[in-house]
């Protein structure tokens, strides 16, 4: 197997939908799949990032660069961003990975439940960006040749020539 393109997400966007706070997927008629929130931060010493939480994985990403993970199986909010001499985007990409179907939790709304501070201080002015992971969305991605290491879409050509049962090695 050659892994030979790959469409990253923050070239990927659809149109932003605008918001002064994050609210949940289902806020923007969406309840699977991922969702972008993006905002603008200003120039600042090292702080905590918090959320009130996040459903269910929020990768926390600066300019870029990822920093680091929210995890609700975990109930790590937090984040610590790094010192900046200048204004920076900050992204954070959740993941929904299923829904709880029973007791107190059974409206398990996904995304990130706010409020975000940054240093104490609840950020304002996202984007919002919507990846349900449906065939129309997957559909409009544009891959290249060239790889990176932020979060993208891979794209694989496999050659079998006797089928059989078979998995996808993903730990390196």
């Amino acid at each position: 197997m050659e892994v030979r393109e790959c469409a990253p997400i923050f070239e990927n966007l659809p149109k932003a939908i605008s918001a002064t706070t994050p609210e949940t997927m289902e806020k923007y008629n969406q309840g699977h799949g991922c969702i972008l929130y993006r905002t603008t931060i200003p120039p600042g010493l090292t702080a905590t990032l918090e959320a009130a939480s996040v459903h269910d994985f929020g990768f926390v990403f600066l300019d870029g660069e990822r920093i680091g993970v929210m995890d609700r199986r975990s109930g790590i909010f937090k984040v610590q961003l790094p010192e900046r001499k200048k204004s920076a985007t900050l992204d954070i990409l959740v993941k929904a990975v299923g829904h709880v179907n029973f007791g107190q939790e059974v409206h398990d709304r996904k995304g990130i439940h706010a409020p975000v501070k940054l240093a104490g201080r609840e950020l304002t002015g996202w984007e919002i960006f919507n990846l349900p992971l449906d065939d129309k969305m997957l559909g409009t991605l544009k891959f290249r040749a060239v790889k990176t290491n932020g979060p993208s879409f891979w794209r694989a050509v496999v050659n079998i020539e006797t089928p059989g049962d078979t998995f996808l090695d993903m730990s390196s």
